[in-house]
């Protein structure tokens, strides 16, 4: 038999095979009968998340549950037959003395005990082996599969985060950067390729560079930029202090693989990343509102392990299969899971179309058994390990960015969940709410307007980063200005006119003794601190549409696998 006839051969099997029904006919077990509709439910729960698990991960569960429960079972047995040996009985449906049946209890022990450590031991070998052979298969060098929507990144993270900067600076600023970008065109873009700018001479690589980092006014300058930080090995350093803007969250970003464990860095930066915490400090959140958060990412690393450990497990088994068949051609991850026109192209001129044919075939099979080749299932199951970031970060960037509530950016807010949302019902409730906050947040941005146009002299020569920063402030309530403006006090009256203006301030001159305790002072301090509210909300800014472009991202790679 020839290679090309067993291909055909093997992939016919494949094809002939019937995917199980996601959803059984309703007219074998009706849902409307009270019996059949928990088994339907129980049945269509095993449909959706049982290609999450092998047969390794069942016998590791099983094996677990012996092995946790194996001393209180024992137990239970020893205290039931000995309570019958002092009562004198004996068990007759065995046939024993009661004597004998507690002695076998040490037996029942180590049954439980060892068989349930074997079996987790066995389960854990077989998963770590499959693991370890997708790493040596490039799993976790997937990166740039998300850097090849690098373009998609660069453009949106423009038009939703950085062109806003623009109308903080003056026009002829802009002018002057365009002009610049002119004038040295080629050497800029010759600097965003190592290969080419190692062509240039040390001083105009100085030179460029000193251009470079000052770039980001206009879409063009930023268009350098970026490439420039992207292409050109930089230290986390140079991206953070010498750009205009900090560019170490997509750069850390792309470290991370696609349907791999290390594809975590945006709940990272959410927890650890400086700006972030700093922003999150500004809000004061309450304990349960971070218990509400902690239980909900405890919940998303559940499913975000889950899944990838389910696809690398599939795909290390696949690259597996078709290299014993093929076994002068070494199949990788990226065949799989980055399924483009060159690596189809590759595959046909060295070892034929019947071998892409096979590689297509299984890689069908493998995604059916994970999402049932169910595109919808893929996209419900994905958001549930990826949607708490955009979550987190659309609730953090509501409490931060009065710009973004009131609509003034655009009219994303109210619309965000619902679009990206399909893994998590919206209730009625959370939409009036949303409302709600924002014609709150558009009230007392008015406010905040009117009462500045009464005492002009607080923001008096001051820059439109400065303003921005005073609106921040109010939102956030910082140092309780919310709280004071909002009672109507003149700028420099510090005296409570309410309970809880009187309490809380109190409250936090004992931990605080040198805040500002009247609007002027706190205005002040605000616009004296200016760079730091612009860099805490640029931060909570590109997080948030960070989280946003995982989501398309996703989406993206589960439609091109899928398909």
């Amino acid at each position: 038999m020839t290679a090309h006839t067993s291909i055909a051969r093997h992939r016919t099997e494949i094809l002939n095979t019937e995917p199980q029904s996601l959803h059984p006919p309703s007219a074998t077990i009706p849902a409307s009968t009270h019996r059949g509709a928990p088994y339907m439910r129980l049945k269509q729960t095993w449909d959706t998340y049982s290609g999450l698990f092998t047969l390794a991960d069942l016998m590791g569960f099983v094996g677990f549950w012996l092995y946790k429960g194996a001393f209180r079972r024992t137990i239970g047995v020893a205290l039931v037959l000995g309570g019958m040996l002092l009562l004198g009985k004996k068990v007759d449906a065995l046939g024993v003395d009661l004597k004998t049946a507690l002695s076998g209890t040490g037996a029942f022990f180590v049954f439980s005990f060892v068989g349930g450590f074997s079996l987790m031991l066995v389960s854990g070998t077989f998963s770590k082996a499959a693991l370890t052979k997708g790493e040596t298969k490039g799993s976790n060098l997937l990166e740039d599969m998300k850097k090849d929507r690098k373009e998609i990144h660069r453009d949106r993270l423009w038009h939703q985060v950085y062109r806003y900067e623009q109308v903080l600076h003056p026009t002829e600023d802009r002018r002057a950067e365009l002009k610049q970008i002119h004038a040295e065109h080629d050497r800029l873009e010759d600097m965003c390729d190592p290969n080419r700018a190692a062509r240039l001479a040390e001083s105009e690589q100085r030179h460029c560079e000193t251009i470079i980092h000052r770039l980001g006014l206009t879409e063009d300058g930023w268009r350098i930029a970026f490439e420039h930080a992207m292409q050109v090995p930089r230290g986390i350093a140079m991206l953070a202090h010498r750009y205009r803007y900090d560019l170490t969250y997509i750069k850390d970003w792309y470290d991370g693989a696609p349907f791999h464990h290390t594809d975590t860095k945006l709940s990272e930066h959410f927890d650890y990343h400086g700006s972030l915490t700093a922003a999150r400090a500004d809000l004061h959140l309450s304990p349960m509102s971070w218990m509400g958060k902690t239980r909900r990412r405890m919940t998303q690393k559940m499913w975000f392990k889950l899944i990838t450990r389910a696809v690398q497990l599939r795909v290390a088994n696949a690259c597996a299969q078709l290299d014993r068949q093929f076994p002068n051609f070494q199949f990788t991850t990226d065949l799989f899971l980055w399924p483009t026109r060159e690596n189809a192209q590759m595959v046909r001129d060295v070892l034929g179309e019947d071998a892409l044919d096979l590689l297509n075939t299984t890689r069908h099979q493998m995604f059916r058994k994970v999402f049932h080749h169910d595109f919808d299932l893929a996209h419900k199951l994905m958001q549930k390990a990826i949607y708490p970031n955009f979550a987190g970060a659309t609730e953090l960037r509501q409490a931060y960015d009065p710009q973004y509530v009131v609509g003034e950016l655009s009219d994303e807010w109210c619309t965000d969940v619902h679009r990206y949302d399909r893994a998590f019902r919206q209730t009625p409730l959370a939409e009036l709410k949303r409302q709600r906050l924002r014609r709150m947040a558009r009230i007392e941005q008015r406010r905040l307007r009117n009462y500045l146009r009464r005492y002009p002299d607080l923001v008096a020569d001051v820059d439109p980063a400065a303003h921005r920063a005073v609106r921040v402030a109010y939102h956030i309530n910082h140092h309780h200005l919310k709280d004071m403006i909002d009672a109507d006090r003149a700028p420099t009256d510090d005296a409570p006119v309410t309970w809880l203006q009187r309490n809380l301030p109190a409250l936090a001159d004992k931990r605080q003794p040198d805040r500002p305790r009247c609007v002027a002072d706190i205005l002040a301090h605000t616009i004296t601190h200016a760079d730091a509210f612009t860099r805490k909300l640029l931060a909570v800014r590109m997080h948030h549409e960070l989280t946003r472009l995982e989501l398309e991202d996703y989406e993206f790679y589960l439609k091109r696998i899928l398909q």
